[in-house]
């Protein structure tokens, strides 16, 4: 007969390996949702530099999911209709976020700022008409503040909270149960708190109210020596 010392033993033995079981599958589920990191590839240089990540992306994520339905939601926060072009962001067709945005997935889809957004000047062609981009010149038209300014104030908003914004996500992207799980106790009280703390910069934008118009007050028209049809927009 087996002994009450060997009963003990094997339960103990099945227990750990429960346990253990238990402890390794959260911590690769929690791994796949919100550690992950997937590869990117570019079909060019410049679609790196207008998309790539540099390395920051700690610092100013936002969800991708909950950013797409953020000018949706809250649209008073933004300066005029038009969502976010009413920035005076580029957006290339085709393209899941402006210029000067990256969106990479670790864990979870997520978007960010890059060089691209104070570094990619736009001018019309003469020829065509048809607007063509810069890399690496001035963006004087992207009203960075009043990104930073929609994000802070949607954050801060009551209706920033996990059963209204997965009620609105729903319109746009099926969730699974369990990623409903991760974005309502994890990512999206995350994401509040992280943009919420916009608001210790205040005195900074209270001391330059208009600073993306200042930095870029004296931008003038550049003509081109070598294309008579291409002229960069004097932005005032």
């Amino acid at each position: 007969m087996t002994s009450t010392k060997e009963k003990i033993g094997r339960l103990v033995t099945i227990g750990g390996l429960i346990l253990a079981l238990f402890v390794g599958s959260v911590w690769y589920l929690s791994w796949v949702h919100l550690s992950r990191k997937v590869p990117l590839a570019y079909a060019s240089v410049e679609q790196q530099f207008n998309y790539g990540m540099i390395g920051v992306e700690q610092v100013d994520t936002v969800p991708y999911w909950i950013w797409l339905i953020l000018p949706r939601l809250f649209p008073e926060k933004l300066p005029r209709p038009g969502g976010y072009v009413s920035l005076k962001m580029d957006w290339e067709a085709g393209e899941e976020v402006p210029v000067g945005l990256t969106k990479q997935t670790t864990g979870f889809p997520k978007v960010s700022l890059n060089c691209a957004a104070c570094h990619n000047a736009t001018f019309s062609s003469l020829s065509d008409g048809k607007t063509k981009m810069i890399l690496t010149g001035s963006a004087p038209n992207f009203d960075l503040q009043g990104y930073v300014n929609f994000l802070r104030s949607s954050a801060n908003d009551p209706r920033f909270n996990s059963n209204y914004l997965l009620n609105k996500l729903q319109d746009v992207y099926e969730l699974s149960w369990l990623e409903k799980r991760f974005y309502r106790y994890i990512i999206i009280p995350q994401s509040q708190q992280a943009l919420s703390q916009l608001e210790d910069v205040p005195d900074l934008l209270k001391s330059h109210p208009n600073w993306t118009k200042e930095a870029m007050q004296h931008w003038q028209s550049i003509q081109f020596e070598n294309s008579q049809a291409s002229q960069l927009p004097n932005p005032t």
